[in-house]
């Protein structure tokens, strides 16, 4: 029995998602999240700062639908939320609106509660330094050296190399 991938053309390469996403879901599946929409849009629901320290675990729904807990946790899930050190403590203090956010986000009470652990989040590396850029003075002086050039290409290039060699003196 051929699979979808199979029976394509030998020589063309399968989707990426088409291969990803039933390990995906499988994995999705295991930690209770129905679909990636709280992962992919993690970022967009708790805002970039807090989104590069937190990161959602696992989402645990009640039995039944109902749970023993008390009846602040009746229709939603507990998010388990990794937190990087401090921000576990800022988190604790916004969980309230991080709880409003998401289920704004759903359109439904998806979650009652947020249960915080602590654990190294992966941040994305630093934004690389800007490098200086060339004083304004220069840029006139630079413009007149490169006047005689025809080549309006070499021109260009020329006036980008002088002002990157005067930002670096500049420093």
């Amino acid at each position: 029995m051929k699979t979808a991938i199979q029976s394509e053309r030998r020589n063309r390469a399968a989707p990426v998602a088409d291969v990803a996403l039933p390990v995906l879901r499988s994995v999705l599946k295991k930690r209770g999240f129905a679909t990636a929409d709280i992962l992919s849009c993690w970022p967009e629901i708790v805002g970039p700062t807090l989104a590069g320290y937190t990161l959602p675990e696992r989402l645990s729904w009640p039995r039944g639908g109902q749970s023993t807990e008390g009846p602040w946790n009746s229709a939603g899930a507990k998010l388990t939320v990794r937190a990087d050190g401090p921000a576990a403590l800022e988190l604790q203090h916004m969980a309230p609106l991080v709880i409003e956010r998401i289920n704004g986000f759903f359109g439904y009470e998806a979650v009652a509660r947020i249960s915080i652990v602590q654990g190294i989040v992966a941040t994305p590396p630093p934004d690389k330094p800007r490098p200086p850029s060339c004083p304004p003075e220069k840029h006139l002086e630079i413009a007149s050296m490169t006047d005689g050039v025809e080549d309006k290409n070499l021109q260009s290039a020329l006036q980008r190399l002088g002002r990157s060699v005067a930002a670096k003196e500049a420093r």
